[in-house]
């Protein structure tokens, strides 16, 4: 599994709690930092997980030149961000760069894929125009198989109080073989 974006591990320690081995990506060293915490927290300190402090554009050029292969993505990406430090500072911007990262992924992934998630929290990317990148990504389907399965939403902290309001929390859209 890929983890892209990876914050704070969560997905990370979910995929690797499953048994996956994971490479967790992100381009803020404090992040990666608390991700491990997060990990040795968890019980899952000794897991298959590759912690990687990175840009995550040129991690994915050198993953497709390395030949790299996974058989899963979980990406959350902002709609900016700035990564690396020094000379090597990045930045993220989801419009211009969204576009090639599914392009890029289209090249890792590998021909039978168990998942690819991809989720936003930028208003301005509702769920289908997410959706519509994200099949970018997407293997063609094999002969005698079904479709797969698309599914998107929204993410939202539901409010337990009377009267309060769930707070929207963005979007997701992820793929599934069939």
């Amino acid at each position: 599994m890929l983890n892209l974006f990876g914050y704070s591990g969560g997905s990370t320690l979910a995929c690797a709690a499953g048994g996956a081995s994971v490479v967790h990506l992100d381009g803020a060293k404090a992040a990666v930092a608390q991700a491990r915490r997060n990990a040795h927290l968890s019980g899952l300190g000794e897991a298959d997980v590759r912690w990687l402090c990175d840009d995550t554009m040129s991690y994915l050029r050198r993953a497709v030149r390395r030949g790299e292969v996974f058989d899963g993505v979980v990406a959350d990406p902002p709609a900016f961000g700035r990564g690396g430090q020094g000379k090597k500072r990045s930045e993220w911007r989801i419009e211009r760069d969204l576009p090639e990262m599914c392009t890029l992924l289209s090249q890792l992934l590998s021909p039978s894929p168990a998942l690819l998630l991809l989720s936003c929290h930028d208003a301005r990317w509702p769920a289908p125009r997410l959706a519509s990148h994200l099949t970018q990504c997407l293997p063609p389907p094999r002969p005698g198989e079904g479709g797969a399965v698309l599914t998107s939403g929204t993410m939202a902290l539901e409010a337990h109080a009377p009267g309060g309001k769930d707070l929207s929390m963005g979007c997701y859209v992820r793929w599934s073989p069939p």
